[in-house]
Parts: structure tokens; C-alpha cells; sequence
């Protein structure tokens, strides 16, 4: 009895595990990265490849304090820390609170001198006081 269950469930995964491979999907990576509770980032993921040629979607959330006035700005950099492009992302909801509020944007960039950068996420400290910035680096490879 046992070994007919065993047998059966073996049965069931190899037949899911075939359909699966063959229906053509492409399983959904999510790997959202956290930051000091202040800031999740789930797209690009870390090292993700994006097009050299831009632009980048950047989607996540955020602390309503890492916003200011519903955005905060977002930035590309080479392997060098040359800046090739810059933008605000916006708010998807209220952002006056201390939850996590969605954000989205697209970031055009110059097309890069090598094939690693990175994606900085950076706090928009309104009061211009050092200890009050904040960012965070995610690596992204460029194809």
C-alpha cells in the first residue's frame, strides 16, 4: 500500500514536471531585494542582463519617507561609476505614510562603455544634510 502511494506521487510529479517543460513557459524569477526595511527593489534583480541600448523599468517600494514629494531619483552607472543616466521614479499611491508605497519609472541611459554597472537607488534627502542621504546599489550586467 505504501509503496503504491510512493509510486503514484513519482508518478504525479514526473507527469507535472514534463508538462511543465514542454508548455513553453518561463518560470517567474521574483527576488525582491530589501534594503534596511526602507526600500524593496524588485526590478532589476541583482546582476539581472538589461539591454545596453536602454531604457530600464525600475519597479518596487518604498518607505513614504524615502520619497520626497512622491519621488525619489534613480541613476545607471558603468563599471567606472560614470553616470549614464538619471531620472526621477513617482509614487504609485500616497506617499505620506511610513508603509511601503510602489513606485515605477523608466531610466534612459547612454549606452555603456563595459557590459557590468549598476542601478542606485538614492533617498531624496530634501533637507540636503549628509546624514540624512541614503541610496542603495543594485550590480546589473548590460547585453
Amino acid at each position: 500500500m505504501i509503496y503504491t502511494m510512493i509510486g503514484l506521487i513519482i508518478i504525479v510529479m514526473v507527469v507535472l514536471s514534463v508538462r511543465f517543460i514542454f508548455s513553453g513557459q518561463t518560470p517567474t524569477i521574483t527576488n525582491p531585494y530589501l534594503y534596511k526595511d526602507l526600500i524593496r527593489i524588485d526590478s532589476p534583480i541583482e546582476n539581472q542582463k538589461i539591454s545596453a541600448s536602454g531604457p530600464v523599468t525600475v519597479s518596487g517600494s518604498a518607505r513614504g519617507n524615502w520619497y520626497f514629494e512622491a519621488s525619489f531619483p534613480v541613476q545607471v552607472l558603468d563599471s567606472d561609476k560614470t553616470v549614464l543616466g538619471s531620472s526621477p521614479v513617482q509614487a504609485q499611491g500616497d506617499w505620506m505614510t511610513t508603509d511601503f508605497v510602489p513606485f515605477t519609472g523608466e531610466i534612459n541611459f547612454e549606452k555603456p562603455k563595459g557590459k557590468t554597472g549598476s542601478i542606485i537607488f538614492k533617498k531624496d534627502n530634501s533637507s540636503g544634510l549628509p546624514e540624512n542621504d541614503d541610496s542603495v546599489s543594485i550590480p546589473i550586467n548590460f547585453k
